[in-house]
């Protein structure tokens, strides 16, 4: 699906310094690197011209064909019969008929006669790494020559040559043809015969090595008179014509072993003689040079799909003899020549051959390959239909007029114009197979221009093309050509070709054309509009029948480098854009920047809705989809060249409807074929892209990102039915019909979803789909345009839809959806269906309310009133209506489908419907040595106890206890018990039964349930509630709460000596249970035992509270005894312990300084060894100290934590605040040496702060101490720990500073606490 277009060309005439002889050229050669053209002429000299200025194709250049120097040669010698540029030794050789070698070097300066031949030259050839040169002598030897001109070796052609030759003559038809296979290991060898011989030639292949005969070719009927091997080695072409018949000469290919392979016939008249075959350096096209007695040619073939295509045909006079030449690096540029001296240097390049409307026009000669893409994808070289023309196409244009009819222009290889109107037909099978014979519009123009030459076709309007010409009339220079034709057809005929030219307007430029481009969103009414691209890559718009007066006005913008590869694209509703590619790959919208750099073909997709999408491949063979909007900020173009450097083949295959697909993987996607490239994009409602393998085959595909661009688009205008079509069609998640702009918008267009969508199975394929996750942010984040069209409208009913908080995405839908089925959908069996899906699809399932239907049904059925029926289903042979009843059991086995059997069964009995419940059980394939005698049990059980035992087993236990009291009184222990065994019923249980007795109960057993569960306080309440005092005062007791113990005690009037005892044991439990204080106001309140007072307020650390009882009571023996020495012992521990912490915070304190400074040190050596440098010398009093340290006695030694600063009571009980914090202090170690160790000592000694409470405790131990006279004691308790305070504070905030990331938290902030009594001073 290519046609091959020129690019650009340029043409020269060789002359000679003094231009006092006309040459006659009769070989040729070329130095690329150098750009020198070496000719020899008919009268033996040998002339060096100047390529240089040939290398800017692009520009409008004419071959300025400067002579270098000139040699004449010996006038002895005969005609030259090949050239030869060496480029191991840089010099040209020239070998000539009678036998003559002669080797020239520095630029003409050096001439070497190498010898003579005997016998004479026939050929030579030089092989691909210019180290050997092959020579054919007309005593039918073979000489290889190295480049020293030693002989390597000489071996026989078993024939002896004609010795008659006559160069550029009518006489001579005999010769030898050469040519070497790409990587110069095997030759191969023809020798033509006499034009009238009945002798066929043979092909023989050598082995280069030995001059080994590796293989001869078949023998063929046919005269063989050119020869040529491609450079890939794959296939030996040689052409000739048959002797038995007249007819066109042939290719034919033979494999390296000799065997034939295939053939083909070449376009061109019977007399027409191939003189020479000439392969590119890829080995993709094949040139032939043809003679004949009406013109000389040089066809241009390349292969695809197995099929030989005419892809290009020149002409020129036949009394001009013409050859040519590949460029050896350049594939795709030859030089042709004549021999009068005319040099035409062409650049040749693949354009895709589907142009406007997916239409493709194939070149194939003198046919075109017309196939509609967009209708039905054709395999090539096959066709919808074909059109014959005069000559060989060289350039076509396709466009559609107003009326949707096709127009072709050609340009033909005899320089003539042919035009074509394909008329629109309701069908492509009116057209399949029909081939069309048409005409030229004229032959001359009634001016020396030469269409033959035209490039870069393109329509500008139904009545005018537009093409670029290099006009030898006006000296070779650049003109646009515009050409007015008028139509005279009429609407009957498929093909017309009734178009007659009614002006031609020429505008002369200063820069050759690379590109037209038809601008087929042009605003302007009755005229053309083109983009015409020139050779600096500038742009200018072309307006039809006044183009030449305003182009070069008005520059549209410049592309960075010529780009012959152009397209236009509508972005949004005004906004038209260029795309650009040049032959280097480099992919670029006009006025922004560079997409890809490696690019190998695009084309753009233009919606219905006027979004445009750009398609790319690039060379490692990944295809990238490409939204045009999007690519107008810097950002998106840096992050799409960032995503065109990602690897395909790293990106795994595609999961189905979108589930769990990467974002990047839909925006690229590697093609499945090395080498693909695009053909078209079908534009419009359509999404297909097609691409076509290197051996031609078409394949077509859906890109995601245009599939997911097409559904946004048609749900944006509420399309829901195009929505659904394209996403079924594709597999997308069908969760995007409803995600897109939110599943509250999708329920207010469910009335319009329904009414488009229309069929049912569609509807019911959406809600099996459906969903709770938002398919827009996850599976195809960032892949689709944002919706901009405002707050939709609110459907009727959509605020009772979602003003439920509890409503979710599924259950909303579902339910708009089910809403919109009652309201549109006529009722039908189909119908039904879809609403059962949507009950048994909802979360949570709606099961209660699908059976409830199901039940209708059932009774409907039963009392014969069924009215549910299906309208008709459309039968494709009788095309009537059938009328179909829905069962209950039909609907029953569907719902069945969608849910689990075991739960509908639940469901079923939960409607307290045995019937039911029965037919489901038997539709789910359940036992029934299982079901039926559960359904026989509750059958003969009473209403409210059949209710109450289904309630109990699907545990709706409100339920059950309501149906069992509705049996009276008699099953009021029951319902009790089921409270006690579902204890939230008991609530339930006090609103049903209002009398006092019943409640009394029920309060009772709650409580005894609340005791189980240690819940005491409310099962206090609850005994309270219904008069149980001395459960309550159990629970009471349990719980801690002496205050209400003693309250009902009191209430109660217990005996004397059971007060005392209850006294007692309650203060017992309160020391037990950590509450000292608290048990000394029992023991002084109820029983007045001031000894245990002031025992319990000692351990409760109240110093103050212990001597103001001792006073109280006039029992100061007490404070002598007690208070003071437990005083003054506590005071000494805390000391102790105090300065034993502040030691600990130093030693902390070093060891973290040690463990900072090997970090730091570390880390500085290994930055050192990463940036190359020599690693800075070992701190060793680092590592003496972290040595020294690492046995430290912080992690070795018992220690005591000032957090535990407080002796217990010689008296046991409960450990303090402090004893409590000393222990958890104790879970976490240290260990020396470990990653963590710097943080783990930060957190340690962060821990190691005093508490809140701990301040408390010393502040009333100071003024007991003071109160009782001990003022040292108490100054010395304040001295040790402000020092401990100002020494871990000062650690703290040390090593918080340095800490290495992750940083501890910082700790919690503490209210400060007055503790420091003013008048002992401060440390």
């Amino acid at each position: 699906m290519r046609n091959l277009v020129v690019l650009s060309e340029s043409y020269g005439v060789i002359d000679r310094r003094d231009g006092n002889e006309k040459l006659q050229v009769v070989a040729a050669a070329v130095d690329t690197e150098a750009g020198h053209f070496f000719v020899a002429t008919q009268s033996a000299m040998l002339l060096c011209y100047s390529l240089s200025s040939s290398q800017v194709f692009f520009s409008l250049v004419i071959l300025s064909l400067n002579v270098q120097w000139e040699i004449p040669l010996e006038e002895e010698g005969g005609a030259v019969v090949g050239m030869e540029w060496r480029v191991e030794v840089e010099a040209v050789v020239v070998g000539r008929y009678d036998g003559q070698v002669v080797e020239v070097r520095d630029n003409g300066q050096e001439i070497q006669e190498v010898g003579a031949l005997e016998g004479g030259l026939r050929s030579m050839a030089a092989s691909p790494d210019g180290e050997v040169l092959l020579l054919a002598t007309g005593l039918a030897r073979l000489l290889l020559m190295n480049q020293d001109w030693d002989l390597l070796y000489d071996i026989s052609l078993e024939e002896q040559l004609d010795t008659s030759v006559s160069v550029f003559g009518s006489s001579y038809f005999g010769s030898v043809q050469l040519s070497w296979r790409g990587d110069g290991k095997f030759f191969a060898t023809l020798v033509t015969g006499e034009a009238d011989s009945a002798i066929s030639s043979q092909l023989k292949i050598w082995e280069r090595d030995a001059g080994t005969l590796l293989a001869c070719g078949e023998v063929l009927p046919f005269k063989q008179t050119a020869m040529s091997w491609c450079p890939s080695g794959a296939r030996i072409a040689t052409a000739g014509s048959q002797l038995s018949t007249p007819s066109a000469p042939n290719v034919v290919f033979f494999e390296k072993n000799g065997l034939k392979r295939d053939k083909f016939p070449i376009e061109s008249s019977q007399e027409a003689h191939v003189s020479s075959l000439h392969w590119n350096s890829n080995s993709e096209l094949l040139a032939l040079v043809l003679e004949s007695s009406g013109w000389n040619e040089v066809q241009v073939w390349n292969c695809n799909n197995y099929h030989w295509y005419l892809k290009q045909e020149w002409r020129f006079p036949s009394s001009d003899q013409v050859n040519m030449l590949w460029d050896p690096e350049k594939s795709m540029q030859l030089v042709c020549w004549t021999a009068s001296g005319t040099v035409r240097h062409v650049k040749l390049g693949w354009k895709t051959a589907v142009l406007e409307a997916s239409t493709a026009l194939v070149i194939s000669g003198r046919k075109l390959l017309i196939s509609p893409l967009s209708n039905t994808l054709i395999p090539p070289p096959m066709s919808l239909f074909s059109i014959t023309f005069q000559a060989p196409v060289q350039v076509v244009a396709y466009t559609q007029d107003s009326q949707g009819n096709g127009l072709i222009a050609t340009c033909l290889s005899d320089g003539s114009l042919s035009v074509v109107r394909c008329r629109q037909v309701p069908t492509c099978l009116d057209l399949d197979g029909e081939n069309f014979t048409v005409p030229s519009v004229a032959a001359d123009l009634g001016s020396p221009l030469n269409l033959s030459n035209l490039r870069c076709l393109s329509w500008l309007s139904s009545g005018a093309v537009l093409g670029a010409v290099l006009a030898k009339h006006a000296g070779y220079q650049e003109m646009l050509i515009e050409v007015q034709l008028l139509q005279n057809c009429n609407d009957v005929d498929l093909v017309c070709t009734k178009f007659e030219i009614e002006a031609v307007h020429e505008t002369t430029l200063k820069e050759g054309v690379v590109s037209i481009a038809k601008n087929r969103f042009s605003s302007e009414q009755g005229s053309g509009f083109a983009f015409v691209q020139l050779g600096n890559g500038s742009v200018f718009p072309y307006t039809e029948a006044r183009g030449g007066l305003e182009l070069g006005r008005a520059l549209l913008g410049k592309f960075i480098g010529p780009s012959p590869w152009m397209d236009c694209a509508r972005v949004g509703d005004t906004d038209v854009r260029l795309v650009g590619m040049d032959e280097t790959g480099r992919l670029e919208i006009l006025g922004h920047s560079i997409i890809c750099n490696d690019c190998t073909s695009f084309a753009l997709h233009q919606s219905s809705n006027s979004s445009s999408h750009l398609l790319y491949t690039t060379q490692r063979d990944s295809l990238h989809v490409v939204d045009l909007i999007n690519l107008t900020s810097p950002t998106n173009l840096d992050t799409l060249l960032e995503q065109n450097s990602k690897n395909p083949n790293s990106i795994p295959g595609r999961r189905p409807r979108g589930s769990g697909v990467r974002e990047e993987e839909l925006k690229v996607r590697p093609l499945w074929e090395r080498g693909s490239k695009l053909v078209m994009a079908v534009g419009g409602n359509d999404v297909a892209v097609i691409l076509q393998a290197v051996r031609g085959n078409l394949e077509t595909i859906y890109p995601r990102g245009l599939v997911l661009s097409a559904i946004a688009a048609a749900l944006k205008q509420r399309s829901f039915k195009d929505a659904m079509g394209l996403a079924r069609r594709h597999h997308i998640n069908l969760n995007l019909i409803v995600d897109y702009g939110g599943w509250q918008r999708f329920c207010s267009s469910a009335l319009q979803f329904v009414q488009q969508v229309g069929k049912l199975s569609h509807i019911t394929e959406l809600i099996y789909a459906l969903n709770g996750d938002n398919i827009v942010e996850t599976a195809y984040k960032n892949l689709l345009p944002p919706l901009d069209d405002g707050k939709a409208a609110k459907a009727p009913g959509e605020d009772v839809i979602t003003s439920s908080a509890a409503s979710t995405k599924v259950q909303s839908v579902l339910r708009a959806i089910r809403i919109a089925l009652e309201d549109v959908v006529p009722e039908s069996p189909a119908r039904e269906l879809c609403i059962l899906a949507t009950l048994a699809k909802s979360q949570p399932p709606e099961l209660n309310e699908a059976l409830c239907r199901i039940k209708n049904l059932r009774e409907a059925e039963l009392q014969g009133e069924l009215s549910v029926e299906l309208e008709g289903i459309n039968d494709a042979v009788s095309q009537e209506l059938t009328r179909v009843n829905l069962s209950a059991e039909g609907a029953l086995t569907h719902l069945l489908w969608l849910s689990d059997a075991d739960v509908v069964f639940k469901e079923a009995l939960g409607l307290y419907d045995l019937h039911l419940a029965a037919m489901v059980a038997s539709h789910a394939q359940k036992d029934p040595k299982e079901f039926l005698p559960l359904l026989k049990e509750y059958e003969e059980m009473p209403a409210h106890m059949m209710r109450y035992k289904i309630d109990s087993r699907l545990g709706r236990f409100e339920s059950a206890l309501r149906n069992l009291a509705a049996g009276g009184k008699a099953h009021f222990g029951d319902c009790l018990q089921l409270m006690v065994n579902h204890a939230e019923l008991f609530p339930l249980g006090l609103q049903m039964f209002q009398e006092r007795e019943d409640q009394a109960a029920i309060l009772e057993a709650w409580g005894d349930y609340l005791v189980g569960e240690e819940s005491h306080e409310d099962a206090a309440a609850a005994f309270c509630a219904c008069a149980q005092l001395q459960k309550a005062m159990a629970a009471y007791r349990s719980a801690g709460h002496w205050q209400a113990v003693m309250t009902i005690a009191g209430h109660l009037q217990l005996p004397e000596e059971e007060m005392a005892r209850l006294v007692s044991d309650v203060g017992e439990e309160l020391q037990a249970m950590g509450r000292p204080a608290e048990a000394a106001r029992v023991a002084l309140e109820y029983s007045q035992d001031v000894d245990t007072a002031v025992r319990a307020l000692m351990e409760a650390r109240e110093w103050m509270e212990a001597i103001r009882v001792s006073s109280l009571y006039d029992r100061n023996e007490l404070l002598a005894s007690l208070v003071e020495p437990a005083a003054l012992e506590c005071a000494t521990s805390l000391i102790e312990e105090f300065t034993e912490g502040s030691e600990k915070v130093g030693k902390y304190q070093a060891r973290h300084q040690a463990v900072q400074q090997r970090r730091l040190s570390l880390s500085a050596k290994l930055k050192a060894e990463e940036d190359g440098e020599w690693p800075p010398p070992e701190d060793d009093s680092a590592s003496e100290t972290s040595s020294h340290l690492s046995s430290m006695s912080a992690y070795t030694r018992g220690t005591m934590s000032p957090s535990s600063l407080t002796t217990e009571s010689r008296r046991g009980g409960k450990r303090s605040a402090k004893s409590q914090t000393k222990q958890r202090s104790r879970g976490g170690r240290i260990r020396a040496g470990s990653p963590g160790e710097e943080l783990a000592l930060v957190e340690h000694v962060r821990g190691m702060a005093s508490s809140q409470r701990l301040l408390e405790e010393v502040k009333r131990l100071l003024m007991a101490l003071l109160l009782l006279g001990h003022t040292d004691v108490a100054k010395r308790v304040q001295a040790s720990l402000d020092h401990f305070q100002a020494t871990q504070k000062a650690a703290q905030e040390s090593m918080q500073v340095d800490v290495p990331s992750p940083s501890v938290d910082a700790p919690e902030k503490i209210p400060a606490v007055s503790w420091k009594v003013a008048i002992l001073g401060s440390h």
